[in-house]
């Protein structure tokens, strides 16, 4: 594995398919109570460029968000943040079809330069739960 320049922020990028449309899976990106579904246990967000948000993750650490980025249907960019203000990143979540129906989302985080944390694998887990509710309405 490629070592990282401490001077260069990292970027971890993964992509799930789902069985729902691109129109379904943006309000459960973009939406407040769809995140909180499966992003964390209590959003506050208006998805608007400079709107700012925040959200208690399932540990009871609370996060802030800053919309960054909004191209409706497509492309939702925020900053976020916990509590002592370290660990900012950068998450962009990009909605699109899937070549053989449902839709794609990559979740796209950059990060300062250093060890690699984060739990978008069990995250994702919860959306695709989300969406498998979805299809039982």
């Amino acid at each position: 594995m490629p070592e990282a320049n401490e001077h260069e922020p990292i970027s971890v990028r993964r992509t799930v398919e789902l069985d729902c449309s691109a129109d379904e899976l943006w309000q459960l990106v973009t939406d407040a109570s769809g995140l909180g579904e499966w992003l964390g246990r209590d959003v506050e967000l208006d998805p608007r460029p400079g709107a700012r948000g925040r959200l208690l993750d399932d540990d009871g650490s609370v996060r802030h968000l800053l919309v960054r980025e909004v191209v409706d249907g497509r492309r939702f960019g925020f900053a976020w943040w916990g509590e002592d203000r370290s660990g900012a990143t950068d998450v962009c979540f990009t909605v699109e079809p899937a070549v053989r129906g449902g839709s794609r989302l990559t979740v796209t985080e950059t990060l300062p330069a250093g060890p690699l944390t984060g739990s978008w694998e069990l995250r994702l887990l919860s959306l695709w739960l989300s969406v498998c509710a979805l299809a039982r309405v």
